[in-house]
């Protein structure tokens, strides 16, 4: 089972991150601690990008893209 992170400061907020570059530096304070060296962040474009690369740079890790579609 997963480990769950949680910030209990921003429950029940209307706004919690500035933009998507804030919310992955915010993020990957949140995961610093809880991530192996070989771990790979993946991000869902095109919202999911600028996340992603934010955390990806924070952290040292690889950034891959996961590519989807509606059905």
């Amino acid at each position: 089972m997963a480990t769950l992170i949680e910030n209990r400061k921003l429950r029940n907020r209307d706004s919690v991150f500035a933009d998507r570059h804030d919310a992955g530096l915010q993020l990957a304070e949140m995961l610093r601690e809880g991530i192996g060296p070989d771990a790979l962040v993946l991000a869902i474009p095109s919202g999911g990008v600028p996340v992603g690369r934010e955390i990806a740079e924070a952290l040292g890790l690889d950034l891959d893209l996961v590519l989807v579609r509606k059905v």
